[in-house]
């Protein structure tokens, strides 16, 4: 990753280093007005913005709440990829417990800002011990099945 005291200067390229980086086309850095951009794109520059600070930790706070689908999923993918690419963890925070699985390796439910249940994801979902948790759950299910 390009860092920010590597750019000796040139901001220019460093700014369209990190616009290719999370999948923004570098002719829109010449862009400075916010309604030129998508709601996709202001998501993914901010991130980009976040990146220049090198950080070890990224805190994505209902980063996939979008209306549009696509945008979703490329945030998701995207925040993956950085993850994965940068060696940075992500506190992921949102009320879609389906990412959870998706996303993180270990999840914890909280509850009126208590922590209600924590552990691997993977065992939140198999065997969830609080009922706000399992109810939670309950509900991704009645959502699929009503998609269904």
């Amino acid at each position: 990753m390009l860092k920010l005291h590597e750019w000796n200067g040139d901001y220019e390229e460093g700014v369209k280093e990190l616009f290719k980086m999370v999948n923004i086309d570098p002719i829109l850095a010449d862009k400075y007005h916010p309604h030129e951009l998508s709601g996709g794109q202001k998501q993914t520059a901010c991130l980009a913005m976040v990146l220049v600070l090198n950080p070890e930790v990224l805190i994505a706070d209902e980063p996939t709440a979008a209306p549009d689908a696509m945008v979703q999923e490329n945030i998701l993918n995207l925040l993956k990829e950085l993850r994965k690419d940068l060696g940075i963890s992500i506190i992921f925070i949102t009320y879609d417990l389906a990412l959870l699985s998706e996303i993180s390796n270990r999840g914890y439910i909280l509850y009126i800002d208590k922590v209600m249940e924590n552990g691997s994801s993977e065992i939140i979902f198999k065997k969830p011990r609080h009922p706000y948790t399992q109810a939670l759950i309950e509900s991704i299910a009645t959502l699929y099945k009503d998609m269904v």
